[in-house]
């Protein structure tokens, strides 16, 4: 089974707030990101735009080197 793009971005967002020590709340907050990718019915939210991307690609970066640093 093939996972949307908001679910792969709600996984990633989930894994490195757990990697930066935060929760999941805090890290979308932080990046902008919306909480939940997924509508109230449960179905898939929309994609997230180009931005949103490359925040959380940028944040997941950091969180990588800041953790290889100790």
């Amino acid at each position: 089974m093939k996972t949307s793009a908001p679910e792969r971005t709600t996984e990633q967002v989930s894994s490195l707030a757990q990697d930066a020590g935060m929760n999941y709340d805090m890290l979308a907050k932080a990046l902008s990101v919306v909480p939940d990718a997924r509508s109230a019915d449960g179905s898939p939210g929309k994609s997230p735009n180009e931005s949103t991307r490359v925040r959380i690609t940028e944040f997941g970066r950091l969180v990588a080197e800041l953790r290889h640093d100790h």
